[in-house]
């Protein structure tokens, strides 16, 4: 593996996971002819490709992330002075508590079904049988919500929403569905601003992704605990940088250009996706998940 795939997986991941496309879907579709036959994404790839796009969001979003994230540090300032009456009303602080909610439907779902998901990454036909769900989705939440009476009639979800969206997004475990997609899709059916639909799905981004990201990091531990690697096996500088560490794993330039890849696509994704999510196209997407799987189940 080297730069170029890198760039790829990088470029795939950084679109798709923030575009309502499925990153998760397009890369075990397109990892299938990238990488070596039968290989799959080691855990270094996946670590730094996800850590690209946590960046990405956490530099689109910095106005909205900062002060919720923070809020727990503002909130005992709030305590004292005004006391548990004014914690209630600490706007940041409500909201945190709202994304750690919704959080928890996927994180418990994953847990327990994360080997028999990991399954499924290797089954190109079920993803793109589950990417036609994803436009499908896309598809009718814009026809539900254009059917309100009062679209676009709250400005921050309350616990019934939060909710639901944690539940719309614990199924984009499933490769093929797509997590901001689902997210963003159940905010707009239940009536909330296009503009908190899409801060509030990249919100949760957050912790889920934070979350992923520290048990990937846990198994890398594990598994480097049982690799002794002596220092006679230390690559030259040249080595360093554009070989292959088949002793630990690490390949330089392949793993930090698919993390530069999904960090600048990242960006250029997010900035896309919010202009055609104010301008009321999201749905656009919907169409191009059902072309794509078509497209794979024929290829396949």
């Amino acid at each position: 593996m080297g730069i170029i795939e890198g760039l790829i997986l990088g470029a795939i991941q950084g679109v798709s996971e923030f575009l309502p496309i499925s990153s998760s879907g397009h890369l075990a579709l397109f990892g299938s002819i990238i990488l070596p036959e039968g290989a799959r994404m080691d855990l270094f790839t996946e670590v730094l490709l996800h850590l690209g796009t946590l960046v990405a969001v956490l530099i689109v979003f910095a106005r909205e992330a900062i002060p919720v994230f923070l809020s727990p540090l503002g909130a005992i300032g709030v305590w004292r002075r005004e006391g548990t009456a004014g914690l209630s009303r600490h706007a940041p602080l409500r909201l945190l508590g709202l994304v750690l909610l919704a959080s928890i439907p996927a994180a418990v779902i994953g847990l327990l079904f994360e080997h028999d998901v990991e399954q499924l990454m290797g089954t190109p036909s079920i993803v793109a049988l589950l990417l036609s769900v994803t436009g499908l989705a896309l598809l009718g939440s814009h026809w539900l919500a254009s059917r309100r009476a009062h679209p676009d009639s709250k400005a921050v979800p309350g616990i019934r929403d939060s909710i639901l969206i944690g539940l719309a997004q614990a199924l984009a475990i499933l490769p093929g569905i797509s997590r901001s997609g689902m997210t963003i899709s159940m905010g707009l059916v239940r009536g909330i601003s296009r503009e908190m639909s899409g801060v509030f799905s990249f919100l949760l981004f957050v912790p889920a992704i934070a979350g992923a990201t520290l048990l990937q990091v846990l198994k890398l531990v594990k598994s480097a605990g049982e690799t002794s690697i002596s220092a006679s096996l230390l690559p030259d500088p040249i080595f360093i940088l554009f070989g292959n560490h088949t002793a630990s794993g690490f390949v330089p330039a392949y793993h930090l250009a698919g993390f530069a890849s999904a960090l600048i696509f990242g960006l250029i994704a997010l900035t896309l996706l919010v202009r055609l999510l104010k301008a009321g196209r999201f749905h656009w997407f919907g169409w191009y998940c059902l072309a794509a799987a078509l497209v794979w189940s024929i290829a396949l």
